[in-house]
């Protein structure tokens, strides 16, 4: 039971007239010890309390410390988680970086490789020209007689071209005369060409006079006809 709840009811059977009058003399003393038994119990109280408020405080700090060691720990969670995510942002960039590249080296290497197919076919064809130019040359060697007679003839033939190289060199100096004479000919067929544009005018003017006169002589000779013809003289 608690020390309060028997004050109160030693209060209450005290303060009752019946029995308040047998024992108002050892009022004094047993107040006394009522209120000795209080201060007692005033300070187990408070040693109670502040043994609590001593747990609770520990508890507390415990717990304030391990909140702020997990927010350390969640600090120092999100500080890598944004390196993560920045090392992460690189790496997208560089993926894609490298995403373009090998698209690039794709369409280069397509490129090259249409190029290279395009020489393998070209170069097929010119295998199997070759092929057929060979048997061409085959058949042609097996018909070959008298390589020593052609070597010879070859001989007279370069003998032949020098002989010609050199008429040439003559040709050369009389074609760089022929050509003076030719610009001193341009020269004269150039005035030429200008009297013979005259001359083509004059002709044209005479052409223009002379159907003038045909014109004028049809229309003379139809008139002529038009005309009644004369009886012929009689002779005497």
């Amino acid at each position: 039971m608690d020390i309060f709840t028997l004050i109160d009811r030693i209060n209450e059977m005290l303060l009752t007239p019946e029995v308040f009058r047998y024992f108002l003399p050892g009022l004094s003393g047993l107040s006394f010890l009522v209120i000795l038994a209080y201060l007692f119990q005033s300070k187990r109280r408070a040693k109670k309390q502040a043994a609590k408020d001593a747990g609770a405080r520990q508890y507390w700090e415990a717990q304030l410390k391990e909140c702020m060691n997990k927010n350390n720990e969640l600090a120092k969670k999100i500080i890598l988680l944004e390196s993560q995510i920045e090392n992460k942002d690189k790496e997208i960039v560089s993926f894609n970086m490298l995403k373009e590249e090998l698209k690039r080296k794709d369409e280069s290497l397509r490129n090259e490789t249409a190029a290279k197919e395009k020489i393998w076919a070209n170069l097929k064809e010119a295998e199997n020209q070759l092929s057929a130019l060979k048997k061409d040359l085959e058949v042609k060697q097996e018909s070959i007689n008298g390589l020593e007679q052609i070597r010879r003839d070859l001989n007279k033939k370069g003998q032949e071209l020098q002989e010609k190289e050199d008429a040439m060199g003559n040709l050369r100096a009389e074609l760089t005369g022929a050509r003076d004479k030719l610009k001193s000919a341009e020269e004269v067929y150039s005035g030429l060409k200008e009297q013979y544009a005259d001359l083509e005018l004059q002709v044209d003017a005479i052409n223009q006079s002379f159907a003038l006169e045909k014109t004028l002589h049809n229309r003379l000779k139809e008139e002529h006809a038009k005309c009644p013809k004369l009886p012929p003289a009689v002779s005497a």
